[in-house]
């Protein structure tokens, strides 16, 4: 029974830490809006769940964030939660794939500064693979990849707007 007790008192605290980093996250990024994540911890039958909720302070709106939103703030979410999941596993890297491309142009250069610096924080390096040259400014070093073969572009001096 004290096993199970403090395994809640565990979660409830990394749910809250995790809540936090979001809402952080949320308001670096999207600077002009007033978003906030609610996560509920579920316990069906011992199995623990999460279920996320955004909510638009301004509107007083609170919509799913699974099929509510849009992907700009999904990716945030995914991001922030790949950097959680890596920081409790004591990983090193974070790797980013395409679907950070959904982000609007406004916002590109909050979400890659809130990330840099809170990577480099914690000692952890990205890697970002993507098509989008949008995000090219944003990097220290980029490759090419053409028939094959890679090929390194140089360095970039990292944008810190």
């Amino acid at each position: 029974m004290y096993y199970r007790k403090s395994q809640d008192i565990l979660y409830e605290h990394s749910v809250g830490a995790l809540q936090d980093l979001l809402d952080t996250a949320l308001s670096f990024v999207f600077y002009d809006k007033n978003y906030k994540i609610k996560i509920n911890l579920n316990d069906k039958r011992g199995m623990k769940t999460l279920s996320f909720s955004l909510q638009d302070n301004n509107s007083g709106e609170s919509v799913s964030l699974k099929n509510g939103c849009g992907n700009g703030v999904r990716c945030v979410v995914s991001a922030v939660l790949n950097l959680f999941v890596i920081l409790s596993k004591g990983s090193k890297v974070l790797i980013l794939d395409e679907k950070y491309s959904n982000l609007s142009e406004s916002y590109v250069p909050n979400f890659f500064e809130f990330l840099n610096k809170l990577c480099e924080s914690k000692g952890i390096r990205i890697i970002l693979i993507t098509h989008d040259p949008r995000f090219m400014n944003f990097c220290e070093k980029t490759y090419t990849v053409s028939s094959g073969r890679i090929f390194e572009s140089g360095q970039n001096n990292v944008n810190e707007n």
